[in-house]
């Protein structure tokens, strides 16, 4: 699949028009507009087209992907986050891995305990139970 038809389902795929690329990825409209109407010297160079997967908030190699190969999209938190983690040094993105990792493990582990003072949300018969206010 060639550049401009790539960058043309990614944009239908999320119902956006030219203007709303141009509006995330900072290029013009008619920058934009031009790869269209142009012929090869007009289809967009890496720096813009560097852009146009911020813009989608993807990276260059999702862009390249074969259809095949799973998509990834981020949303504009996801993708800021990333930028963030990427400014850390590796022994602190090491060190906000094993945060990480701690954080989902105790959630886990809660998410599975039983707290023996809580009543089930259902008889022995399979019904529902019904809750009493306590006063």
């Amino acid at each position: 699949m060639d550049i401009l038809t790539r960058i043309v389902k990614l944009r239908e795929e999320r119902n956006w028009s030219e203007y709303k690329l141009a509006e995330k990825s900072g290029l013009t409209q008619s920058t934009i507009s031009s790869w269209y109407r142009g012929n090869k010297d007009t289809s967009p160079k890496l720096d813009s087209l560097m852009r146009v997967c911020e813009g989608f908030g993807i990276t260059l190699s999702q862009f390249f992907m074969d259809d095949q190969e799973k998509e990834i999209t981020l949303t504009d938190s996801q993708f800021a986050l990333l930028e963030n983690i990427s400014r850390l040094t590796p022994s602190q993105q090491e060190a906000l891995m094993q945060f990480l990792n701690s954080m989902f493990s105790e959630i886990q582990s809660h998410e599975t305990e039983k707290k023996p003072d809580e009543k089930p949300d259902k008889n022995p018969d399979g019904k529902k139970a019904d809750k009493k206010a306590v006063k």
